[in-house]
């Protein structure tokens, strides 16, 4: 008996058998389905397999499954029974159902990476536990079985033709041998000789004509042993029907009547091609009916006619038993016996050289660490086996852009994974042909809008005549290259390409891989491909489509783990490839034509420097099967592990809804609904809807799209989220905005179903009118990113990320119009030109239309002397009023407006320059003029100040003052970004008598500027003489403000050493240290003799970490080396020494020193981003001052170097 239900997660490696061996136990899984196995909403879900070796039913109450072994009862059974040697297949699908009688499905999936599955039974107790590795898509995982064979090809059959019914079903158990016709099983004939190799019993002299029927018994030895055989199973060749008994009782039947009499024919007719292969009878629920010793296999043999041209019955019985041993099956049997499988896979194959932008021919060499394996490979793209591909010998020939994939086969073993390597040769590429042969040469015919046909034409070329070979190559080298390889029909077929079918939302498996050109590391995954975009899929408009990579588990990893935008790893499930479309020169509009290709990245660029999640980009050049396509922009999607990555919780948390209507991308829109029925009357309160709306994000959303007049937008082309949790609001996402920066008024937006509609009720609310006039004066004025310069800027930054890649664009797509083919001079420039003055105009319009709107107060703001950032002591504000009115303004934090447009009580009125005080003030003001406020002009001060640096308290042969005396001294250094007055401040070494000595009036001290003040109690030698001493026994040393009650800055110290000074590791840090080279007026690390410093003995040709040290960086202390964007799946090694060039580093320049008293240290391995390690420092005479060469290294696991960098310590006493 097998039922179905739905599971989560399962396990490979490590195999718990069952607590008692007739306890149910999870026989087999599969954690990557992608087509073996539908569930019953039509969706390949992973499935868990449970079987009851036992000959009685038991009762599934009580017991669950988990992937998580610290909650046992995760997902818990419903009342079912598991019948006796039956089978439960329960679907791992995260779609929690558990009804009796209907499929289950766990709450949770499978990680098809590998984790940890458990069964568990009542009171907790495991029964049956997994813990798995990767897991290969469409292979299951499960015990092996053990079978023996109870009847054989070949064994004894008796058979005999009915001519009545008295016997009944008698015959179907006799007792003794009976006097048939005896002969070996392979029971039948064949008139036509189809059946000939399988027919060792031939009855046709006996049966043709005569009846359908035919009785066929054979017996079957049990030895009595007392193994736990698991299953028992019928495999059978048959032609037409048949039923089957064992000892008189019936355990399978097909194509046979509902009661069969002594002259019965088969219901229907069994082909040929079906009828030689066995098919496979479970009959392990009537286990019970096979003894041990004599059996007999009864079968009831049914043609479709007395007269059919032939008949066939070939049976065989076996008994099977699971192992201990696991196994691997290309053919999963959910809810049966397990077959042969392989205990692991062959090895991938590891080609060399590995994936790189080349300009020489080279052999590739192609080998597996599996002895004997064979290894096929192909260069077209497509998968490779030994039906399709080449057998490797010894070497390939490369000397063009080529793509290598390869498979290692081996007897008794899996196929390997399939490794995919391409080499990209621009100065190849540079004569990419017309028609590339075997390519077709149109990309099918397709229906426009007004119902005529279009047929694309394929368009492969390059045109070296738009710049140099040279140029052309050099920008080919400009950008990572994103190669996509796959099935040419998948990519190029007419019936089910996906260039030829672009509106279809096919998916076709294929592999990705980034290489720079600089040889740093990339990254290759296998992932399924889509079409993707609404307008840039149709041909008549584009030939340049964009595709959406999708990281799946049934293809490999089920995530890019990759440092793609950045120095930080990300996790992506889905990557966008996006052409440009309505921002490139390959769309049939007038846009072509001020086509810029980084608007859209601009737009969401600024809505990130805004504080707000945006989807992240870089550019790539792409190759398709090896043809370069073009300039790409690679980015994220904001789907629901966007949302995870950048805004917390679980996917399941979020709900995701996009253009153009609403449509749900996760989650459900409840939440929507219950806004949007906040907003459509608006009736409720400004309260209320910001309970479902995140306002600020919403606003800034809003303004920005307004301020760059996006085109395409509303219904078009937005995303929404909120996580589902109280007080979550909805947040909102640019999105393709490649028809923004123009000079339109878009505020008078009104959609249905879109956010648009939420906006344009809001807009009738004063406090949401409020709102949008504050975020709107924040990002246009004093400094804000969209003020003109800044907004001009920007864009001019975004430029030059594609400069570079656009004489390679127009190379391949410039003359797609058919006119003058489109260069970055001709089209690129004046384009930027054309964006970049609009935006220098555009705040002006901007808060002209905005006023027009109601969004933009009609009184103006006030302007601060200093608009926030680093102030000094003794700071005044001076607030500006432009206008008429009353400047009221806080300092805590607080708006001056209340809601409604009342005055804050605790608000203050402007009369003069406000003192500010304290480490950090808020100052928040507007301007009132009647009832009416203006915007809100808010900024941060921090106050920065000097600080005492370094001092020298028992100095004997440093340096000197005017009068040439060997005098202690003090250093006062100013860090920050402003000037200081030091004008009447003191210095004491007494802080209970602050104004001990006073620093003369005019003494500024500029940003990064050191002052020398000699403690050496002789005023009369100079104005920066003081009128105290520093004792070398210790004491304390202050600085005050000119009032002598606020201390600016101290240090306490003990005991000093002649000649060495006390000082900040950095100049203005924290710690302090002792130099034993004083370094007055000079940078404390760079002249002590003690610190840490970059070494430049490292050629940067490799991937480069970042280094960082801290600690105290004394003998007999401890310091931590920080490892910084560090490369993935490597080792870090990290190597100290006391001398250069003596320890060899593989594959670097750089060579260091392995030796006593210091150590070599690893690194965990297969560690990505920031890293830590800490060293001690031994007391060690001699080591302080002597330089220690410190190399972090990162290692492939072929021992080659992929990144390195290093730095000098040199320890302080």
């Amino acid at each position: 008996m097998v039922r179905w239900l739905a599971l989560g997660t399962i396990a490979t490696c490590i195999v718990a058998a069952p607590v008692t061996a007739q306890a149910p136990a999870i026989t087999e899984f599969m954690a990557r389905n992608a087509s073996s196995l539908v569930d019953e909403d039509g969706d390949y879900s992973d499935w868990i397999e449970i079987h009851n070796p036992a000959d009685a039913p038991v009762s599934l109450v009580g017991w669950s499954l988990t992937d998580d072994p610290s909650i046992p009862g995760k997902w818990a059974f419903p009342a079912e029974t598991l019948a006796a040697k039956g089978y439960l297949v329960v679907f791992a699908s995260n779609k929690d159902r558990a009804t009796v009688g209907a499929p289950l499905h766990t709450n949770f999936r499978l990680n098809g990476e590998g984790e940890t599955l458990q069964l568990v039974g009542p009171g907790g107790v495991v029964q049956s536990a997994w813990s798995f590795s990767e897991q290969r898509a469409d292979w299951s995982f499960g015990r092996a079985e053990i079978t023996e064979t109870l009847l054989g090809e070949g064994a004894a059959a008796y058979a005999s033709v009915p001519t009545n019914g008295a016997a009944g079903l008698t015959w179907t158990n006799p007792p003794s041998i009976p006097n048939w016709t005896f002969g070996p099983t392979g029971v039948g004939y064949d008139t036509t000789g189809g059946y000939g190799p399988y027919i060792q019993f031939d009855v046709g002299p006996m049966l043709f004509a005569q009846n359908a029927s035919i009785h066929i018994v054979s017996p079957v030895y049990r030895k009595p042993d007392t193994l736990a055989w698991s299953s028992l199973r019928l495999l059978l060749r048959y032609d037409d029907g048949f039923v089957a008994y064992l000892n008189g009782v019936e355990v399978a039947r097909a194509n046979a009547p509902a009661t069969p009499q002594w002259n019965s024919a088969a219901t229907g007719p069994r082909p040929n091609a079906e009828a030689v292969l066995y098919e496979t009878f479970d009959l392990s629920p009537f286990f019970a009916s096979l003894l041990r010793g004599q059996n007999w296999l009864a079968i009831h043999g049914l043609n479709v006619a007395p007269a059919d041209s032939d008949l066939l019955i070939s049976p065989k019985l076996e008994l099977g038993r699971y192992d201990t041993e696991v196994a691997f099956f290309e053919t999963g049997t959910p809810g049966a016996a397990n077959g042969g499988g392989v205990p692991a896979f062959a090895a991938a194959p590891i080609v060399t050289p590995g994936r790189a932008i080349s300009s020489a021919r080279f052999i590739a060499t192609v080998t597996s660490a599996t002895p004997g394996a064979q290894i096929w490979y192909t260069t077209d793209g497509s998968l490779p086996s030994p039906q399709n591909g080449a057998l490797y010998l010894n070497g390939i020939s490369v000397s063009q852009t080529t793509v290598l994939r390869c498979v290692a086969l081996a007897e008794e073993l899996g196929p390997s994974t399939t490794t995919t390597t391409s080499w990209v040769f621009p100065n190849i590429v540079v004569n990419q042909p017309a028609s590339p042969a075997g390519l077709p040469s149109t990309w099918g015919t397709h229906t426009q809008p007004n119902g005529q046909p279009f047929v694309a034409i394929a368009d492969y070329g390059m045109d070296p005549s738009v710049a140099t070979d040279a140029q052309i190559a050099g920008s080919l080298r400009s950008l990572p290259s994103l190669c996509i390889n796959m099935a040419p029909d998948d990519l190029f077929g007419s019936s089910n390409g996906l260039y030829a079918n672009p509106e279809q939302d096919w998916e076709r498996a294929a592999s990705a891989e980034l290489v720079y050109p600089d040889g740093r590391p990339g990254f290759q995954i296998d992932c399924g491909v889509q079409n993707h975009g609404g307008g840039s899929r149709l041909p008549w408009l584009t030939p340049k489509h964009s595709f959406r990579l999708k990281f799946r588990g049934q293809y490999g990893e089920s995530q890019l783990r990759f440092p793609l935008f950045g120095n930080t790893a990300e996790e992506l499930e889905t990557l966008v490839l996006k052409g440009g479309f309505n921002d490139a020169w390959t769309i049939a509009a007038p846009s072509h034509c001020i086509a810029t290709y980084c608007r859209d990245a601009y737009t969401r660029a600024l809505q990130r420097e805004m504080g707000h999640a945006s989807c992240r980009d870089t550019h790539v050049h792409l190759y398709l099967n090896g043809l370069y396509w073009g300039l790409y922009q690679a980015m994220e999607r904001p789907d629901a592990k966007f949302m995870t990555n950048h805004l917390g919780g679980n996917k399941d948390d979020w709900d995701i809804l996009k253009h153009r209507y609403a449509e749900i991308v996760n989650g459900d829109a409840n939440a929507w609904n219950t806004m949007y029925g906040i907003a459509a009357p608006w009736t409720n309160s400004w309260t209320q809807i910001q309970d479902w709306i995140d306002v600020e994000n919403f606003t800034d959303y809003f303004f920005l799209n307004f301020y760059l007049a996006t085109g395409d937008w509303m219904p078009n082309n937005w995303y929404c989220a909120r996580r589902r949790e109280p007080d979550a609001g909805f947040q909102f996402f640019c999105w393709d905005a490649e028809l923004a920066i123009k000079s339109e008024d878009r505020t008078g937006l009104d959609v249905p179903d879109t956010p648009a509609y939420i906006y344009a009720r809001l807009k009738t609310n004063p406090e949401f009118r409020t709102l949008f006039g504050d975020r709107a004066h924040k990002w246009m004025f004093n400094g804000g990113l969209l003020e003109p310069a800044n907004a001009q800027a920007r864009l001019r930054l975004q430029a030059a990320r594609v400069a570079p890649a656009l004489v390679a664009e127009s190379a391949r797509w410039g003359d797609w119009m058919g006119n003058a083919t489109l260069t970055p001079a001709s089209k690129w420039e004046p384009a930027i030109e054309y964006h970049r003055n609009i935006l220098g105009t555009r705040r002006d319009d901007v808060v002209t239309i905005l006023r027009n709107a109601g969004l933009y107060p009609t009184v103006e703001a006030p302007t601060f002397s200093q608009f926030g950032g680093a102030i000094g002591v003794g700071f005044t504000l001076t607030i500006t009023q432009p206008g008429a009115g009353t400047v009221y303004y806080t300092l805590e934090g607080s708006d001056p407006r209340v809601e409604g447009g009342a005055t804050l009580n605790s608000a203050q009125t402007y009369s003069s320059p406000i003192p500010l005080t304290g480490p950090s003030v808020t100052v928040k003001a507007r301007v009132k003029e009647g009832a009416n406020w203006s915007a809100l002009v808010e900024a941060t001060f921090q106050f920065e100040t000097v600080v005492i640096n370094e001092f020298l308290a028992s100095n004997q042969n440093g340096i000197v003052d005017e009068a040439g005396e060997a005098e202690d001294w003090i250093e006062i250094f100013n860090p920050t970004g402003v000037a200081h007055d030091l004008s009447g401040w003191w210095l004491t070494d007494d802080l209970a008598d602050p104004s001990q000595w006073q620093i003369p009036a005019g003494t500024m001290l500029m940003p990064g500027e050191r002052l020398i003040v000699w403690a050496d109690d002789e005023p009369q030698q100079g104005v920066l003489h003081a009128t105290f001493k520093l004792r070398a026994a210790g004491e304390d040393v202050g600085l005050f403000a000119p009032d002598g009650v606020s201390m600016v800055d101290s240090i306490t110290f003990g005991a000093q050493i002649t000649d060495i000074s006390c000082g900040r590791l950095a100049d203005g840090g924290d710690q302090w240290v002792t130099f034993p080279i004083p370094s007055p007026l000079l940078a404390n690390a760079a002249s002590a003799g003690c610190g840490a410093f970059p070494y430049r003995g490292l050629v940067p040709s490799s991937y480069t970490m970042r280094l960082e040290v801290s600690g105290q960086l004394q003998t007999g202390t401890s310091m931590t080396l920080t490892t910084i964007a560090g490369p993935p799946s490597v080792n870090h090694t990290v190597l100290l020494s006391t001398s250069p060039a003596e320890q060899p580093v593989t594959g670097s320049p750089a060579s260091l020193l392995l030796g006593s008293p210091l150590e070599f240290y690893v690194m965990p391995a297969n560690v990505f981003g920031s890293t830590s390690m800490t060293f001690a420092l031994p007391t060690v005479a001699g080591l302080a001052g002597q330089p220690i060469y410190l190399q972090a290294a990162a290692t492939a696991i072929n021992g080659s170097l992929v990144g390195s960098n290093g730095v000098i310590v040199t320890l302080c006493p």
